[in-house]
């Protein structure tokens, strides 16, 4: 991540502990290059080996306690006023600073519903409360996950520029694929004119390369989350498409949907049609209900009322997730209230996140109807940062 939005973050770290009333916040992490905590690279640029901690106060004071052999990086990054090192045992210089502050809260990453805020291992969580055993401290921990969830989704001007330059690059290679896109051709050989676009930009998929970019075509494809296959791309399906790149650690997500026309037809049957202005409407109505306070849940419901309303089932997934330097990023999400959601569907939206918003309509004959736009939240509302697929596209025909 770029040095100075890592230092625009590490300053807002004592209000957000100010704010969620919580005195200490401890990340304790070791070996990062194999299991790697998803909040370092908020707090640092370096990676870690031995049993490390960066501990922050509501105060604003700021320490890493570290291996001798990492010190000279975790100093050459000049991020740390104060480092601590040991060679033996992490236990004492992380006692002598947990004591020195007293904390009456000790805010660690462990959290049932935000992967992003549960990066602190089994392991790891052993290793702190034996070091914690016999102190008045071990009862005191707290979850981080308001902290990291508020971190990582109040996005700085610098992301938001990040993230919008990686939707304009998205949607110029949507455009590439739509003007190559014919029947004939396969799932797989669809993703390649994607992949080489990315290559050719010096970029990386948004996430991982087997299914990004995912092709689906027709009533019979996978879908979602699968690898492009050797289907063949036929004349009367519908083919959807989803993937982002990753633009200088920031990350895009977006779906789009084309009808292969059959060659007596000069418009998508009626049915395809019907369930296209059913999503759009969805995404409109959901787009215009979105503002700082309410609660995820609602807009999801919006949503799927709408689609209702048109006669058609609600989709097997949340509306929507926020996105930055993951393309899952953070904790507040437009889903419904079901238990594989934990609390997050009564997480508050806030000013300057940024959400997707993917409902989704499969046809039995045709395939997946599905598109999937990028919107941050503002003052007293939304704005798009993709621009929105608004007609269903089609491909062929005479």
């Amino acid at each position: 991540m770029d040095i100075n939005i890592i230092k625009e973050k590490k300053d807002m770290i004592p209000s957000l502990l100010k704010e969620f009333n919580i005195d200490m916040w401890l990340v304790f992490v070791r070996e990062s290059d194999i299991m790697k905590d998803p909040i370092l690279d908020f707090i640092t640029d370096r990676g870690v080996t031995w049993q490390s901690a960066f501990i922050f106060t509501k105060d604003g004071y700021e320490e890493a306690i570290v291996g001798s052999l990492d010190l000279d990086n975790i100093k050459d990054s000049g991020l740390y006023p104060v480092i601590k090192t040991y060679v033996g045992s992490i236990k004492e210089p992380l006692l002598e600073t947990i004591q020195k502050f007293d904390p009456k809260t000790i805010a660690i990453n462990k959290s049932a519903d935000d992967i992003m805020a549960d990066g602190l291992t089994c392991g790891m969580f052993e290793y702190l409360q034996g070091i914690l055993t016999g102190t008045i401290y071990l009862n005191r921990f707290v979850s981080s996950e308001k902290i990291i969830g508020a971190l990582r989704s109040r996005k700085t001007p610098a992301e938001t520029e990040k993230i919008i330059k990686s939707i304009q690059i998205t949607e110029e290679i949507y455009d590439i694929l739509t003007n190559k896109l014919t029947a004939g051709m396969t799932e797989k050989e669809a993703a390649d004119i994607v992949k080489n676009e990315i290559n050719n930009r010096g970029l990386v998929p948004a996430w991982d390369p087997s299914h990004c970019p995912g092709i689906f075509a027709g009533a019979d494809s996978a879908q979602a989350h699968a690898a492009p296959s050797d289907r063949k791309i036929e004349k009367g399906m519908i083919v959807h498409a989803d993937f982002g790149v990753k633009y200088e650690g920031y990350c895009s997500d977006l779906q789009r949907t084309w009808y292969i026309l059959k060659d007596e037809e000069t418009q998508a049957p009626e049915i395809a049609l019907k369930a296209f202005f059913a999503l759009d409407d969805s995404i409109q109505a959901s787009f215009k209900a979105m503002r700082p306070g309410v609660e995820g849940r609602i807009i999801d419901k919006i949503s799927r009322d709408r689609l209702k309303d048109h006669g058609f089932e609600e989709y097997p997934h949340a509306l929507g997730h926020q996105v930055g330097t993951s393309t899952h990023d953070g904790a507040a999400l437009l889903c419904p209230e079901w238990d594989r959601y934990g609390q997050r569907p009564y997480i508050k939206i806030e000013k300057n996140q940024i959400f997707t918003l993917e409902p989704r309509i499969t046809l039995p004959e045709y395939g997946a109807i599905t598109m999937e736009e990028m919107v941050q939240v503002t003052e007293d509302g939304a704005i798009f940062l993709s621009t929105p697929q608004r007609k269903l596209i089609l491909i062929g025909g005479k």
